[in-house]
């Protein structure tokens, strides 16, 4: 890291971004790094890296975090009336509720499955809500959202993106199913604001399934894999876990640093608008970069690394976006998400 903060990857056109100071240099120069997600890496046998080539700059796929400004201040601002905390409180009764109900249903001799039986249903069930779908859908939008983030992991191979690609065409049409339905009749949920904002024209519709997309898959598996890590270093840490079960008003504190100690993703690419340098390493126009959060908040040089240390004081950690929270930011804090409660 501190000898190659920005590195080629093998042969290809994609650049692993790696350092604190590069990761947020980057995010800084949206004019030089589009968020757009116009391509992604595949592992080819024989150990290739290949590209799987999407929209090109500027393309109405590009929603939510893969838009820049303006719009992203446009999608954002269409779902925060849903997911403002205050609306994601109302829903904590059914949180706490649905979390025992799982885990009391799944038990087994003490033991328990936690990724398959809570932390993968539950963020999706929570989803699901807000948008404003069937409870009784749960499990198939868990295997579609699930399937869908496969196409960002990093390197995936040819079946892998096969199986990327069927889940988001059963996951869009599911979409445009539901779409249809809100438009005829709007409910008070995401579908239903989403719905009346296409009526009047401020939003095309084919921007508002993207984002609904990308709510159900990216939305609760990186939910899903934050209260999994957070459960994981409980289950190992019994002096953390202690600690938490003693003053559960650190609950807030031991969520932000598991976000910097296993981010829910490993990275997110971005695409280089322009010749331009990053850390002294030059970078073509249309090549990619692939931000590496957890690397970047794990950087020695402006990090303590481990978890041992005073985790009651959240340690500063690189985002997607500097200087703006996630849309679903205040789920994991409910009380209802707490893992093992």
């Amino acid at each position: 890291m501190a000898t190659a903060p920005v590195h080629q990857i093998a042969d290809s056109g994609f650049y692993a971004v790696c350092s604190w100071d590069a990761v947020n240099d980057a995010i800084a120069r949206p004019e030089d790094f589009s968020s757009n997600l116009t391509a992604t890496m595949t592992y080819q046998p024989g150990g290739e890296v290949g590209t799987f080539e999407m929209e090109g700059l500027g393309g109405k796929s590009h929603v939510l975090a893969t838009a820049d400004e303006p719009a992203h201040t446009v999608h954002r601002k269409a779902l925060l009336p849903q997911l403002a905390a205050k609306r994601i409180r109302a829903f904590e009764p059914f949180i706490a509720e649905t979390a025992e109900r799982l885990w009391n249903a799944n038990m087994r001799d003490g033991r328990i499955e936690w990724m398959s039986a809570v932390a993968n249903r539950l963020p999706m069930m929570i989803v699901g809500r807000i948008i404003g779908v069937p409870d009784t859908d749960t499990d198939k939008l868990v295997r579609w959202g699930y399937g869908a983030t496969q196409v960002v992991e990093g390197l995936v191979s040819q079946d892998q993106l096969n199986a990327a690609g069927i889940a988001v065409m059963e996951l869009a049409g599911y979409i445009t199913e539901q779409f249809r339905q809100a438009a005829a009749d709007p409910q008070d949920n995401l579908l239903g604001d989403l719905a009346v904002a296409c009526a009047s024209g401020e939003m095309e519709e084919l921007t508002a399934q993207a984002m609904m997309i990308i709510l159900f898959s990216a939305g609760g598996e990186s939910t899903a894999s934050l209260i999994g890590s957070a459960a994981w270093i409980l289950a190992t840490r019994p002096d953390i876990q202690q600690q938490v079960r003693e003053q559960p008003e650190l609950l807030g504190a031991f969520l932000e640093e598991v976000l910097r100690y296993e981010p829910p993703f490993r990275g997110h690419y971005r695409h280089v608008v322009r010749d331009t340098t990053l850390c002294g390493v030059d970078l073509p126009a249309d090549s990619r970069l692939l931000l590496l959060w957890g690397a970047a908040n794990r950087d020695p040089a402006t990090s303590t690394i481990p978890i041992d240390s005073d985790w009651t004081v959240p340690a500063e950690r690189v985002t997607s976006r500097s200087g703006r929270a996630c849309t679903s930011a205040s789920e994991p804090h409910l009380p209802g998400w707490r893992p093992g409660s």
